[in-house]
C-alpha cells in the first residue's frame, strides 16, 4: 500500500492502525470502488455489553464491554480454530432480547443478531421455542471443545441497552456464552476507508452521515476515535468527544459529523467524501441531498464520492431501486465471500462445502437473504402481494379531469402526504405523488407548501389522522386545508382495503414515489416466535403508509359511488 503524501505523521498509515485492519472478500471489492456513490449491504448483528468471550490470549473470560473499553484484540475460537479479532465496538442502544435453551444456556443479544441454528445462521427475531440451536462446550481451552444441538425454551424482551459487535476477517463468526455468533464488518471497513482516505489527500473535505445525531457519539463516531485513529491525540476534535462536531488531521482534512435531523452546518458547504452510517434508515430525498455535497467542486480529491453501509432490507427500498436503475452500486456480502469457503480461484473448500450444505437448508426470506445474497420482503409482511412489477408505473400521465384526493400524516417526526387520481375509465387508483418534509416545518408551512403543489387540481377532500390526533386535525384546518378525520377508526380495516385494492391490482403507484414504495415494502408485522402479532414494526415511522391508507379510507364514505376494483367506494360530490 502506497504511504499518504505530505502527512507529518506517518502513524495515520492504515496498516498501523490498532488491529492491523485489511478486508477481504465483498469488503475488499467496496475498499477499492471507484464509482461516485456507492452502498456496501451486510446482516446486522449486535450482542450485549455483558457478553462473555474467551480470549484465547490470555486464557480468560472478558465481557465484550470490557475488550472495548480496555482497546484489546482478542484470540476467539471458531469452527475454523482460533482466530484474531479486531477490538470490539459499540454501536449503540437498542432493544435486547434474551435467548435461553431448556438446559439453561443464554445470551443478550439485538434482534438482528445472527446465531447458528440447525438450519444455519438465523436472526434472533425469527427464532421459536423448541428450534435447535448449536451450542459448545464451554471448556477453557484453546482447541477442545464439543458442540451439540439444543433446543430453545423461550425468547424475551429484556430491555433497553447498550450492544457491541466486533469482526473476525478470517472466520466470519466468534464463539460467545455458548453459542456460535456471526459477526460484522460494514462500519468497520468504511471507516477505515474514510480515515485512508483523508491521510491520501491533504485537504480533504469529508462528513460522516447517520438519519439522527443522537446515536452516533456512542456507536459509529466512538469506534472511529478508538478503534479507528491510531491515535487520538494527533487529530483535533472540536466539540469534545461526547458532542463531536469536527475532527482534523495535521494534513488539513477535516471531518464533519451530523444528523440529517439537523445537518445544515455539515451540509452548507461542499464536501469531497461523505460516508453514511446505516443508510437504510436515510430516505431518496435524504441521500439526493447529500449528493448535491459532493460534486466535485471541493476540488481537493480526484474522485469524490457518496459511500455507505447499510443492512439488508426489503426488495422495494429506495436503494434497491437506485441501483436497479443504474445510479447506485450496491455491494452484497454474503457467505460466499468469506475467503475461509472458497480460495484466491474461486474453489470452494472443505469448510466451504459444509457451511453452503447448512445455508441452503434454509427457507423464505432468510434463505434469500443469506444464503443467494437477496433483498427480501420480511417475514410478516403486512402488503405481502405487493409486486414492483405489477403495481409500480412510470410517470403516469394524470388527466386533468380525474377527480384526486389527499391523505395527510399530520404528526410525528415527518409530515406526510399522498395524492391518489381516480381513472375511471380502468378502474383504478394511482397514487401520483408524495410529501415528505421534516417536522421542522411549522404547520402553516407543510400546508403552504401542500397548497402549493397540489394547485388548481381536483381535489375532492384531504383526510387523515387517527382518532387521537383531533387537535392536528384542528391545527390543519385553522391552517387552510380542512383535514377531516377517517371514517374507520380501526387500522386494520384500513390496511385491508388498501390490502385488496393491491390484490386486485386497482392500486397503482408512480415511480415518482419512491419513498411510499419503500414503506410499502418494509410495512410488517412484529414477530414473537415465529407467529406474526398484530403490531406494526416502527409503526411511528410509516407516515406514507398511513397516509395512503387515510386516502383509501376517504373514498369509503356514503357519498357518489365509484367502482375501483371490487370495491365500491364513495367520494364527495365535488
Amino acid at each position: 500500500m502506497a504511504k499518504p503524501k505530505n502527512i507529518r505523521d506517518q502513524k495515520y498509515i492504515i496498516a498501523e492502525s490498532k488491529d492491523g485492519y485489511r478486508p477481504r472478500g465483498k469488503l475488499l471489492e467496496a475498499w477499492n470502488c471507484q464509482e461516485h456513490e456507492f452502498i456496501v449491504a451486510g446482516p446486522a448483528q449486535c450482542v450485549s455489553g455483558k457478553t462473555k468471550i474467551f480470549n484465547i490470549d490470555t486464557n480468560e473470560y472478558v465481557s465484550i464491554k470490557d475488550l472495548c473499553d480496555n482497546n484489546i484484540s482478542p484470540t476467539v475460537m471458531t469452527l475454523y480454530g482460533p482466530k484474531k479479532a479486531s477490538i470490539p465496538f459499540r454501536k449503540g442502544i437498542d432493544a435486547l432480547y434474551k435467548v435461553s435453551t431448556q438446559d439453561g444456556e443464554e445470551f443478550i443479544s439485538t434482534k438482528r443478531h445472527l446465531v447458528l441454528t440447525s438450519s444455519g445462521f438465523s436472526f434472533v427475531e425469527s427464532l421459536r421455542r423448541g428450534q435447535p440451536l448449536f451450542v459448545y462446550s464451554q471448556v477453557p481451552s484453546k482447541y477442545n471443545y464439543t458442540i451439540q444441538l439444543k433446543l430453545i425454551n423461550d425468547l424475551e424482551f429484556v430491555g433497553f441497552d447498550e450492544y457491541y459487535d466486533l469482526t473476525v476477517p478470517e472466520a466470519g463468526h466468534y464463539f460467545a456464552e455458548g453459542f456460535i455468533h456471526h459477526n460484522t464488518g460494514k462500519t468497520i471497513m468504511s471507516l477505515q476507508r474514510l480515515h485512508l482516505l483523508c491521510c491520501l489527500y491533504p485537504k480533504a473535505s469529508a462528513a460522516i452521515i447517520r438519519k439522527t445525531y443522537r446515536s452516533m457519539p456512542s456507536s459509529v463516531i466512538e469506534t472511529y476515535l478508538k478503534k479507528v485513529l491510531p491515535d487520538k491525540s494527533l487529530v483535533e476534535i472540536y466539540g469534545g468527544e461526547n458532542r463531536v462536531e469536527k475532527i482534523t488531521y495535521p494534513n488539513e482534512s477535516s471531518i464533519w459529523v451530523a444528523g440529517m435531523d439537523n445537518p445544515d452546518k455539515v451540509l452548507s458547504s461542499e464536501r469531497d467524501y461523505i460516508y453514511v452510517n446505516q443508510a437504510e434508515e436515510l430516505n431518496l430525498k435524504d441521500w439526493e441531498t447529500l449528493l448535491t455535497r459532493a460534486t466535485g467542486r471541493a476540488g481537493n480529491v480526484p474522485n469524490p464520492q457518496v459511500f455507505g453501509d447499510c443492512n439488508p432490507s426489503h426488495p422495494a427500498h429506495w436503494i434497491k431501486k437506485r441501483e436497479k436503475d443504474g445510479k447506485l452500486k450496491l455491494i452484497n456480502t454474503t457467505f460466499r465471500d468469506n475467503p475461509t469457503l472458497f480460495d484466491d480461484e474461486g474453489n470452494i473448500t472443505k469448510l466451504g462445502k459444509h457451511t453452503l450444505e447448512i445455508l441452503s437448508n434454509l427457507t423464505g426470506a432468510r434463505k434469500a437473504r443469506l444464503f443467494e445474497g437477496l433483498w427480501a420482503a420480511p417475514e410478516g409482511a403486512i402488503y405481502d402481494i405487493f409486486d414492483e412489477n405489477r403495481h409500480v408505473i412510470h410517470s403516469p400521465e394524470i388527466n386533468p379531469m380525474w377527480v384526486r384526493v389527499v391523505g395527510i400524516d399530520p404528526v410525528g417526526m415527518l409530515s406526510a402526504a399522498v395524492w391518489l387520481a381516480y381513472d375511471p375509465e380502468n378502474e383504478v387508483l394511482i397514487a401520483y405523488r408524495e410529501y415528505y418534509e421534516s417536522s421542522g416545518r411549522s404547520t402553516p408551512e407543510h400546508v403552504h407548501a401542500i397548497k402549493d403543489i397540489t394547485l388548481n387540481e381536483p381535489v375532492i377532500g384531504y383526510c387523515g389522522g387517527g382518532p387521537a390526533e383531533k387537535q392536528a386535525r384542528i391545527d390543519w384546518n385553522a391552517a387552510g386545508i380542512p383535514l377531516v378525520e377517517p371514517s374507520t377508526k380501526d387500522v386494520w380495516s384500513q390496511i385491508d382495503r388498501v390490502y385488496q385494492l393491491l390484490n386486485e391490482g386497482a392500486l397503482l403507484i408512480s415511480e415518482d414515489c419512491p419513498n411510499l414504495i419503500s414503506e410499502i415494502g418494509a410495512y410488517h408485522r412484529i414477530m414473537h416466535d415465529n407467529i406474526a402479532t398484530d403490531d406494526i414494526e416502527n409503526k411511528d415511522q410509516m407516515h406514507l403508509s398511513d397516509a395512503l391508507r387515510y386516502a383509501v379510507d376517504f373514498l369509503a364514505g356514503d357519498h357518489l359511488i365509484i367502482k375501483v376494483g371490487s370495491l365500491e367506494m364513495g367520494y364527495v360530490n365535488y
